[in-house]
Parts: C-alpha cells; sequence; structure tokens
C-alpha cells in the first residue's frame, strides 16, 4: 500500500469509527466499476445494536445512502429485519427481501465491514433485494434480464461468483477445453470475457463455452470477479497470484 492509500485507509478507518461512536453506524459504499453494480452497506449495526449489517447494490448512492440511514433509524428504535419476508415502504411503493450473505462472499464485497468487526466473520450480514418495476425478483423467471447484473445474489452459490449467468457463453481456446490451465483472463470493453491458456491463441483454436463450465474446473478464476472492462489478467500457473493490466488494444 502506497503512502496516498495509507493516508485514505487511515482517514476511512477514523472516519468509520466515529461514526459508529456517535450515530450507532457508518455508511460504506463502492462505486464507479466500470463492471461491477455500485453499492452500499452498514458498518456498526452488529456492534451496536445486535442486528445484522446490511448491503445493497445496483441503485444510486444517494439512494442506498438514504435507505441504509433510514433502516439503520428504525434499528436503533427497536425494528429487526429479517431474511425471507416481503417488508413495504422502504423503497416507494415495491416490497423488498432480506437474504443471508454467505460468508465466503464477506472477501468479495464487505471489506471495511470485516475490519470493523475485527476480521472475524462469525458476524451476521443481510443483503436488500428489491424487485423490477413489475415486482420480480432476481431469482424469480419474470425477472427483467436486462437488470440481472444489477444486484448479484450474496446467498446463492459461492462456487460460482461472476455477475453473469452461469450459461453465459464466453471465449476460450481448445486447449483449455481439453484440461489446460487458464493463464490469461480477458475482460472486454463490450463485456465479452476470454479465458486463454496461450498469450496468442489462433482462431481456429476458439471456442465457445457457459463461463461456469471454466470456473467449475478451477475456482480460483472466481478471484476475478472485480475485474474491470478493459483490463486483462495473467499468471505463470495454475495456481500462481494474478496480475491485473489495462489491454492497450481495446
Amino acid at each position: 500500500m502506497d503512502d496516498i492509500h495509507a493516508h485514505h485507509d487511515h482517514l476511512t478507518k477514523e472516519r468509520i469509527t466515529s461514526d459508529v461512536k456517535k450515530y450507532g453506524w457508518h455508511i460504506g459504499w463502492l462505486t464507479n466499476s466500470n463492471y461491477v453494480p455500485d453499492y452500499a452497506m452498514t458498518i456498526g449495526l452488529y456492534k451496536s445494536f445486535g442486528h445484522p449489517e446490511i448491503i445493497i447494490f445496483g441503485l444510486k448512492p444517494e439512494v442506498m445512502h438514504h435507505i441504509l440511514n433510514d433502516l439503520g433509524n428504525k434499528i436503533r428504535d427497536g425494528e429487526n429485519f429479517k431474511p425471507y419476508r416481503d417488508y413495504k415502504d422502504l423503497i416507494d411503493k415495491y416490497s423488498v427481501r432480506f437474504v443471508e450473505v454467505a460468508k465466503d462472499y464477506y472477501g468479495d464485497y464487505l471489506g471495511y465491514c470485516n475490519w470493523f468487526n475485527e476480521k472475524n466473520i462469525e458476524y451476521p450480514c443481510l443483503q436488500l433485494v428489491w424487485p423490477d418495476i413489475n415486482g420480480h425478483f432476481p431469482w424469480e423467471e419474470e425477472f427483467n434480464e436486462s437488470w440481472y447484473r444489477m444486484q448479484p445474489l450474496l446467498n446463492r452459490d459461492p462456487g460460482f461468483k461472476f455477475l453473469e449467468k452461469p450459461n453465459w457463453c464466453v471465449y476460450t481456446t481448445q486447449s483449455v477445453v481439453d484440461g489446460k490451465a487458464v493463464l490469461r483472463v480477458y475482460h472486454n470493453l463490450d463485456g465479452e470475457w476470454q479465458f486463454h491458456h496461450e498469450e496468442f491463441p489462433t482462431a481456429s483454436d476458439g471456442r465457445l463455452v457457459p463461463i461456469k463450465s471454466l470456473v467449475d474446473k478451477d475456482t480460483t478464476l472466481n478471484d476475478l470477479i472485480h475485474l474491470e472492462k478493459g483490463k486483462y489478467a495473467e499468471r505463470r500457473s495454475e495456481h500462481g497470484p494474478w496480475a491485473v493490466f489495462i489491454d492497450e488494444e481495446e
């Protein structure tokens, strides 16, 4: 961590500690990714009130901030939100539901929340899930397909963490299909993914496969779920660390 990031990290932790002491919680968020949807989370609800932390995806930052502060006020006043129930009047006229966040996702999305809870991931967290304009939730067949990536469901199978649907087809090569390790992953500006073993694969060697079929063979590909469009990642061996670069050809 360089000096600038270390200073920002220090100020952020001071702000979190101060807000929790003053209000009972802090709102943290991640925005400005060209791939991962904006999201926001509470930090401090569990320590202050014994209530699960709450995370929400895919709405405007100021809207998520307002919703989470409203929830914090209700929790401070004694309300206790439970998973898998309908709650009305939290987002306009729509019902929302909470789902329990699987512990395997804590490291992917709950950074400062983990720090505040002293890296003890036994603290509970709920995800607030909102419906489309017709009232359908992401796990329902009728849900608006174009909104699918706006809120990843953090209660789903942690063996496959990408935002895409499991049957989403991606580019790879015959050598990967035959069992060679994926050493290079490209996330194109148009949103397409490429998973290759060779540095310079030939067009004749190209194949289209469901993305989950690759992740099932190598779950370390889940380490790249935050790889932004226009970037690529490389590693020297199947279990080596990934290095991320800007794709100058994009």
